[in-house]
């Protein structure tokens, strides 16, 4: 971590509302790429995509990947342990929490 800070991205393709929503397209790009290419260029730390341990997810995890954004794979069930599992994997003794399926809030 260059300056203590995390930016953990909170991301899941199974929504009960909207399917597949954090890879729908939005001017040609995923909304969680937008996410993840405004957090990254933005500076604020080090850009983390937390998502699910779960097959469906693979293709988040390989979006981040692409940008080459450190990927944290953790429990389906309960999020709040996804976020504080990959708030610890991290290691910053700050951290930004982050959700792909608002990008315009």
């Amino acid at each position: 971590m260059s300056n203590g800070v995390a930016v953990i991205l909170q991301a899941r393709m199974d929504s009960t509302r909207l399917p597949g929503k954090a890879l729908a397209s939005v001017a040609g790009r995923s909304i969680v790429g937008w996410c993840l290419d405004r957090l990254s260029a933005s500076a604020i730390g080090t850009v983390v995509l937390a998502t699910t341990d779960r097959v469906v997810d693979d293709a988040l995890a390989q979006e981040a990947r692409d940008r080459r954004v450190v990927v944290f794979r953790g429990p389906a069930e309960d999020v709040l342990r996804r976020m504080r599992l990959a708030a610890d994997a991290c290691d910053a003794p700050i951290v930004v929490r982050a959700t792909a399926d608002n990008p315009g809030v």
